[in-house]
């Protein structure tokens, strides 16, 4: 029985050093463990300030700029998500690897971001890769029309009622 318990407590002893041992002589992939976990769970927020502390320490890891690029596009942060992509999207050998999806997010995010010609040719090139995606396709239609969706709004202007007081009211 004695020896059944010095076993016992001699293997829960190793696999705790074990684990300890891995996360002080790595703590970078201890950290994007944990990241990744919180962005399993949709909590971007937490996993963004993980990935950014990783980057601290390794700058040029592309697969986690990746990361904190879709948790910012995904707290509709767009300006900062299209900060992020543009530091590995000129990458072709990175991005060509990776799944295609991404080349649309970033043609959102620039879209949201208003820059619609550029949006224009990510689309495209998701398009070359992912030919019978509707989504894409309407939202080409909609850039090529962007000009009409305007037009409309430069037929009326807003004024403030005077029955509207200055405060901020209820009801």
């Amino acid at each position: 029985m004695k020896t059944i318990r010095i076993f016992t407590f001699i293997c829960f002893s190793f696999l705790f050093v074990r684990n300890i041992s891995a996360q002080v002589i790595n703590p970078v992939k201890s950290l994007i463990r944990k990241a990744d976990k919180y962005f399993d769970r949709d909590a971007y927020g937490v996993a963004a300030s993980l990935y950014l502390e990783v980057l601290q320490k390794e700058d040029d890891n592309n697969d986690i700029k990746l990361k904190l690029a879709e948790c910012y596009r995904l707290l509709n942060q767009p300006e900062d998500a299209e900060y992020i992509y543009r530091q590995f999207m000129d990458n072709a050998n990175f991005i060509d690897a990776q799944d295609p999806t991404y080349k649309y997010y970033f043609g959102l995010v620039l879209e949201q971001n208003g820059k619609y010609s550029e949006a224009r040719e990510w689309f495209e090139l998701y398009k070359e890769v992912v030919p019978d995606d509707k989504r894409v396709l309407n939202k080409l239609i909609n850039i090529e029309n962007i000009a009409v969706h305007y037009q409309d709004s430069a037929k009326y202007e807003i004024e403030a009622l005077r029955i509207n007081s200055t405060k901020s009211d209820f009801a």
